[in-house]
C-alpha cells in the first residue's frame, strides 16, 4: 500500500496543467493520500525482526530423486560448475549416464523395468533442466531501465504475467519535462521486453540461502565470537577485515559494540563492491558497450568458501 502511494504521488506530481479544476482535484488527491499514510499504513518498526519464507531453499527437488538419479545429477553439476565443462559435453555426458544405466537395467531382466522408467524419467537430457533440481538460482527481479535517463521501473503483475510502462515519467532534474523515452522494444507484445534492463539479486534470499546452510550459521558467528574473546588483545597485525580496528570499535544504534556484543543474534558483514566493463572488450578509447555490476559479499564466511 505504502509503494501504491507513493506511485500516486509521482503521478500527481507529472500533471503539470494549472486548470483549477485540476488543481483542485490534485490538492484533495494529495490529500487522502496523507490521510492513508497517517491511518491506514503501519509505522515500520525497524528492530522488529522481519519474516521470510525460506522454505524453497529447504524443500530441493533432488531429494525426491533416486539415489541413482542423485549421483549423476550430481556428477552433471560438478562437470560445468567445477570442471568448466561446456554445456553440449556435460548433456552428452548425462545421455551417456542414461544410456549406461539403461543397459545395466537391460541385464538385470524385465524385474527392474518399473525402476529403469522411474529413474531415467528423473535424469534431464539438459543442463539447464539438471541444475535447476539443485535450486542454484537465486530469486531476482528484472527492472527495466530508461535509457535516457537511467530511471528503473519495477515490473506489474497483470493475471500472472509482468509487463513494464510503456513510457518513462521520470523528471530528470528539477523543473525538467518529463523524459517520455521509451521503455520497452514493441509495446504490442504486452510491453515484456525492456530495451534495456537492471537485474536485482533478493538480498533477503541470499541471506536466507546462507543461514540455510547446514552448519554455516555456526561458521559466520564464530568472527564475532573470536573478535569477543580477545577484546583486550587487539593485533597489531592485520590478517583479515576482522583484525580491523573499525570492526573492533564499531558501535550499533544502543552505543554497545555491534559485534563484540552480539549476544544471541548473528551479525553479519558485507562489502559492496561497483564495477563496469567493455562486454567487447574494445580498448580504444571511444564509445564503448558498457556493463556493471554491483556485487555484495559476507565478509563472515571463511576465504576458502
Amino acid at each position: 500500500l505504502r509503494s501504491d502511494v507513493e506511485g500516486i504521488r509521482r503521478a500527481l506530481h507529472n500533471v503539470k496543467r494549472q486548470v483549477d479544476s485540476v488543481m483542485t482535484c490534485k490538492r484533495e488527491l494529495a490529500r487522502l493520500c496523507d490521510e492513508l499514510e497517517e491511518h491506514v499504513i503501519p509505522e515500520e518498526e525497524d528492530d522488529d525482526p522481519m519474516d521470510y519464507d525460506s522454505s524453497h531453499h529447504f524443500n530441493l527437488l533432488i531429494d525426491d530423486c533416486d539415489e541413482t538419479a542423485q549421483v549423476s545429477l550430481l556428477l552433471a553439476a560438478i562437470s560445468m560448475l567445477v570442471l568448466g565443462v561446456g554445456r553440449r559435453a556435460g548433456e552428452f555426458f548425462l545421455q551417456m549416464v542414461s544410456l549406461a544405466l539403461s543397459l545395466v537395467f537391460d541385464l538385470v531382466g524385465p524385474c527392474a523395468d518399473a525402476l529403469r522408467k522411474r529413474t531415467l524419467a528423473q535424469i534431464p537430457k539438459t543442463i539447464p533442466a539438471a541444475l535447476s533440481r539443485f535450486s542454484l538460482e537465486p530469486r531476482t527481479t528484472v527492472y527495466a531501465v530508461c535509457p535516457a535517463c537511467n530511471c528503473t521501473y519495477k515490473p506489474r503483475a497483470e493475471r500472472g504475467k509482468y509487463s513494464y510502462p510503456t513510457l518513462c515519467t521520470n523528471i530528470p532534474r528539477p523543473g525538467a519535462d518529463i523524459c517520455n523515452a521509451m521503455l520497452v522494444k514493441d509495446p504490442e507484445d504486452g510491453c515484456k521486453s525492456p530495451i534495456k534492463t537492471f537485474i536485482y539479486y533478493h538480498f533477503h534470499d541470499y541471506v536466507a540461502a546462507l543461514l540455510a546452510r547446514p552448519g554455516l550459521e555456526e561458521v559466520m558467528d564464530k568472527p564475532c565470537d573470536r573478535l569477543a574473546e580477545n577484546l583486550d588483545n587487539q593485533p597489531t597485525f592485520l590478517r583479515d577485515v576482522w583484525d580491523s580496528n573499525f570492526l573492533w570499535t564499531f558501535k550499533g544504534p544502543d552505543g554497545v559494540k555491534l559485534f563484540a556484543n552480539r549476544g544471541d543474534e548473528g551479525r553479519l558483514v558485507f562489502s559492496l563492491n561497483v564495477d563496469f566493463f567493455n562486454i567487447r572488450g574494445n580498448r580504444q578509447r571511444n564509445a564503448t558497450t558498457s556493463c556493471g555490476i554491483i556485487s555484495c559479499a559476507c565478509l563472515n564466511l571463511p576465504p576458502d568458501i
